[in-house]
This record gives C-alpha cells, structure tokens and sequence, in this order.
C-alpha cells in the first residue's frame, strides 16, 4: 500500500496529513500538498514513513479529526513521523464541530491563508507523543438524550470499556437487581411458574437468584449505555451493541463494584446485633436484601414485653396445634423451625429439623410447607435424596446458590447422613459444584434446611446437628384427617 497522492509529494518539503482523501482533494485544490494513509484512521503502517522520507518530505503537518478516533490516529502518525527525524506538528482545528474534519473546517469560508496562520501558531514536537488515556478520552464521551452515556468500542481499549461499562450500570435502574454472591454475579428475579432447576423444586413467585451469564449481561450493559464502533465507509461511529467480549472479561475480573449480598429476607428479621431490620430494600450494614413482594407487616415493637412473647407463642401453639407430635419435647422442636427461619439470614448456623412419623400422610411435608409458607409467603423448596452424596451436593449447592430461605428433602428413604450435609448445618460457607457444572463455588449457608420420612434414621456426625421432630398419628390412615385450621 502507498500513501494517497504519493507522486505529488516528490520534492514536497511540507505535507499536510488528513484523516481521508476526500480531505487532501480539498487541501489540494488550496494548492497545499496533502495525503493520508489508505483505509483511514486507524491504519497506520510503518512504511508510509519511509515513503514520506524517500519523497524528500521535511516536514509533517497533521490535521485532527475532533472524536476519540481521530485523536489517536494523529498520535500514531506523529510518533512514527518524529521518530523518523520529521518536523512534526498536530494541529486541532478551532471551533469544529464533533466528528468534524478539515473539510468540515473549510466549508465556513476559510482559506489556506487561515491554514498558514493556524499551522504557524502550532509548536513542533520536542518529544514523541503519548497515547491518548482514559481519563483525556473522556471529553469525547457524550450523553444521548436519553441519559445513557456514550461508550467507543476500539482496539486496544478493553480495560476502560469494561470500566464505562460497569460505572454505566452502577447508574441504571438494572443494577438494582444485580449482586455479587460467592465470587458470582447473580440477578435477583422471581419465577414466573413452578419449575424444577438443578434438581430443586420451586412454587411459581419464588424469589430466587441465578448466576448471570455472558449473554445476560450484555443485553444489561446495552440497556445501560451507548456503545459505537467507528465506521470507515460512513466516517462516523454506529451504534452496536455491547460486544460480548466486554461482558466475558468483565464476569472474569476477581472483583465488581457491584453490592456484595449476603442473602435474601422476604420478612422482617433481625440483624446479627439484634437490632430489627424492618425496611424493605438493600441493607448496607448487613447485605441482606429484604423484599416482602408487596405485603405490609405491622410494626414492631423494639422493645417486646413478656407478654407480648408470650402472646406470640401461642398463635404459634394455635397454628400447628393439628400436628400430632408425639410429645410436648417434639412440639417444642418444631417450633424452633418457624422462629429459627425468621432470623436464620443472621445467624452463624442452625440445625436440621427433620420429621419423621410411624405412616404416610401424618402431615411432615406439610408441617414444613406451613413454615415455608409463614417466612417467604409460598411452599418451601424442595429436592430428593440422590443416588450418592456427590448428587446430593450439587442439589444442595443449587439451593444455596438460588439463596433459598428454607429446604426440604423430601420423601427420605434411606438413612440421613453425609459430610456435605454436615458442613453446611455447621459452617457459614462451603465450596462445592453445582449440578450439571464443573466449576467450584464458594457460598454462605444461610438456610433452613428440614427433611422428612417415615421412621427416619439419622447416622453419623449428623445425630448431634439435627433437632429430631417425631410425630405418630394413632390411626391407620392419618391423610383422612381434617384439621381445624386449613
């Protein structure tokens, strides 16, 4: 390739350099010698110097195209014309509009007596000139009309792309939905039906979280900002959308600026210094968001009196005063799961409640629906025994990962054990994989969890982590029961 008009620089001391060739007709109809590199900005190859040199080329005159393309094209020009032992100077134009170039400059009646004064007030180079950097980009940046900040997708330009990006997001509404949860971005959202997701089965209007993928993210940083991309054959930028490139590195950097969350609450709770978090919204001191999907509670009293506890006991007596426990000891164990929920998101760790009864239909599922349904307004999530504790894990891993309040293992047939569980009941995170997946997390443990089974047996470490629930019906078919209280 050969610099444009290259024969009518031979003997040129001075050339003028432009963004395209339109430019250097215009320039030349001045009678001023001009070029400019094939394919436009951006182009730049190491050989247009020698090409210059060989010309007998002293001099070089760069004109500015004013938009962020146009600023580096002309420091790349320079810095190859300087190196090379050329006169150098890079002119920016006055009073042009943005995206404007020289011909835009000329079309206001100016002549190349202008050019002449504008090029002699310009100090030549002393030193090669420094790319351009974030923070000078920045005064090409612009706000479209309808707020979203303007960001120029470019070579070379990745790691403040991913920043304007991000400080873009951070500034739209789709950020309120967006957290960062053991070491993944996660979005909140609530199911639109019952599903079943990686083992785990949830009623329609759970409030759940899902790891964000690539493609997600960039439908949300489109929505948060304007990206362009520089178009050669138009000589303007075009709007594109977010290229997924910018999203893939951003979801790789070890850290966001996005608020950190600790778990979600669909009730007031308490925090872990025993103050009453009753607001709903994100929780600075504590990162729980708490969301009561349009139910208001009555206020509470921040300093309850002995009646008023025990007031609350016993509409908590009233309400699973069907259940037939086999003992007051076991009424008591049960209680504890709707009053351990209520404040699980604040506390280090919290036991197993499993049930068991001597027949089918005695009411174990839903004793724990019925919990479910007093913390989060809906049945409680639920999941099988596996075939193996490696299965096991990765239903469990998928619970923790969608910050389910309660969980119940449902149906157990076989003996309740396992280091997987254990760790979970006892430590405030754990790392494991998830279901279908092979990467490792590492995620908080706050939540219930309760299981069932007829003449459920408990073995190992778990015996001393769970508070045992008996219950026994006396009669021969308990599902034909009717309870006072539906």
């Amino acid at each position: 390739r050969v610099l444009y008009r290259l024969r009518e620089l031979q003997g040129s001391e001075t050339v003028y350099f432009v963004e395209g060739e339109k430019d250097a007709d215009n320039l030349a109809a001045l009678e001023l010698t001009a070029t400019t590199s094939p394919m436009g900005a951006g182009k730049w190859r190491p050989e247009y110097v020698d090409q210059l040199r060989a010309a007998g080329v002293k001099n070089i005159v760069i004109f500015v195209d004013n938009d962020l393309q146009g600023e580096r094209h002309s420091i790349d020009v320079a810095a190859a014309c300087f190196r090379a032992g050329l006169e150098t100077k890079i002119v920016h134009l006055p009073d042009l509009q943005e995206h404007g170039d020289i011909s835009n400059w000329l079309d206001y009646g100016r002549t190349a007596s202008d050019i002449h004064a504008l090029v002699g007030q310009t100090p030549i180079l002393l030193t090669v000139p420094v790319p351009i950097t974030a923070d000078q980009s920045r005064k090409y940046k612009k706000v479209e009309p309808d707020g979203r900040p303007e960001i120029l997708i470019e070579g070379g330009g990745l790691p403040s792309q991913i920043n304007e990006a991000e400080l873009a997001l951070l500034n739209h509404p789709a950020s309120e939905s967006l957290f960062q949860r053991g070491g993944i971005l996660v979005e909140r959202t609530r199911l639109p039906r019952a599903s079943v997701q990686l083992g785990v089965q949830r009623s329609a209007g759970a409030l759940v979280l899902r790891s964000v993928p690539p493609s997600r993210l960039v439908d949300m940083f489109t929505q948060a900002a304007i990206f362009k991309k520089w178009d050669s054959r138009m000589k303007a930028h075009r709007p594109i959308d977010c290229p997924l490139a910018v999203a893939m590195a951003y979801l790789s950097r070890p850290s966001w600026a996005i608020r950190p969350l600790s778990g979600i609450s669909e009730g007031p709770t308490l925090r872990p210094d025993g103050s009453i978090l009753e607001t709903e919204g994100y929780d600075e001191k504590t990162g729980l968001l708490v969301d009561f999907g349009g139910v208001e509670f009555p206020a509470i009293p921040q300093c309850p009196s002995h009646e008023d506890a025990l007031s609350a006991i016993s509409v908590l007596k009233e309400l699973f005063s069907g259940f037939p426990f086999v003992s007051g000891a076991h009424r008591s164990a049960a209680l504890s799961a709707p009053l351990t929920g209520s404040i699980r998101r604040s506390l280090h760790s919290a036991p197993m409640i499993p049930l068991s009864a001597t027949a089918p239909g005695t009411g174990k599922s839903l004793f724990t629906d019925v919990v479910s349904i007093m913390l989060t307004g809906r049945e409680a999530a639920a999941m099988s025994q596996g075939n193996d504790e490696a299965e096991d894990e990765k239903r469990l891993m998928a619970s923790l990962m969608s910050g389910d309040l309660v969980l119940n293992i449902d149906n157990i047939e076989k003996t309740l054990k396992g280091g997987t569980i254990c760790s979970i009941l006892t430590q405030t995170a754990f790392r494991g994989r998830i279901l279908g997946e092979s990467r490792m997390l590492t995620l908080p443990t706050d939540i219930l969890i309760m299981a069932n089974g007829n003449n459920l047996e408990l073995s190992g470490d778990i015996t001393s982590r769970a508070v045992l629930v008996q219950m026994d019906a006396g009669i021969e078919r308990p599902e034909l029961r009717k309870f006072d209280i539906d």
